[in-house]
């Protein structure tokens, strides 16, 4: 990759091989992209991730906007998340849909406060404090974590039997390898981890997880990125 210093490497989160960085990360995206070329993101197989150095991310003053009003809605309403409305997904809401709106209780991770009111007025609990939970929304939140499938067995383990966790992330699949900066998602100071859609559910298979739902959204919002629906 030209611009890439090669000697610059990093260890693989999982398998402790070092990585040479291939692709720049961008810096900010709100003034305008700013690269580093001797710090980026490295390509693993042993998982299929692309990361970076946990010093990289900058854990203090990055207070990411995740809300998704929007996709919320879609599930809702589109694809009948809840209640079941879509031929398509006839049979994997069933344990949701039986107790009614006003019996899910629901996590909603990160900073999402007009999604939290959203859920509310349709009805269902927030609780950000108790479980167990018939639902865990997760949206753009994940790739901040390093130690993601340490995350995703805690949500196991909080769900209710049949529970729900809805999961949006980068997906690498959308990435243009002659234009990085277009795609967007090399965010320096935020994004740690960035899976293969189909590695990530093979992890949330091998944790009890049944894959309910899994889409490469290129249908909201202008972010192209993976969302799945896991399910207790």
């Amino acid at each position: 990759m030209p611009g890439i210093a090669p000697w610059c490497l990093q260890r693989c989160p999982f398998c402790a091989e070092e990585k040479m960085v291939v692709t720049q990360g961008i810096l900010n995206l709100t003034t305008g992209p700013v690269t580093f070329p001797d710090r980026g993101f490295s390509f693993c197989n042993c998982k299929n991730i692309w990361f970076t150095n946990w010093e990289n991310i900058d854990r203090k003053g990055i207070k990411h906007d995740n809300e998704a009003v929007e996709v919320l809605h879609y599930y809702l309403t589109d694809l009948g998340f809840i209640p079941n409305t879509s031929e398509e997904f006839q049979t994997v809401f069933v344990p949701i849909i039986n107790m009614g709106y006003g019996h899910n209780k629901v996590l909603v991770e990160g900073n999402a406060p007009k999604t939290k009111e959203e859920f509310k007025r349709l009805g269902f609990i927030v609780d950000d404090l108790l479980g167990p939970y018939n639902i865990i929304w997760a949206y753009h939140t994940v790739e901040h974590v390093q130690r993601q499938l340490e995350l995703l067995k805690e949500y196991y383990n909080r769900l209710v039997p049949g529970g729900l966790v809805f999961i949006a992330m980068p997906d690498p699949f959308f990435i243009n390898f002659d234009n990085l900066l277009g795609w967007g998602h090399w965010l320096l100071r935020e994004h740690y981890i960035m899976w293969d859609m189909d590695s990530f559910c093979d992890e949330a298979e091998k944790i009890g997880f049944s894959i309910a739902c899994k889409i490469r959204n290129v249908k909201i919002k202008v972010c192209k990125d993976m969302h799945l629906i896991l399910r207790k």
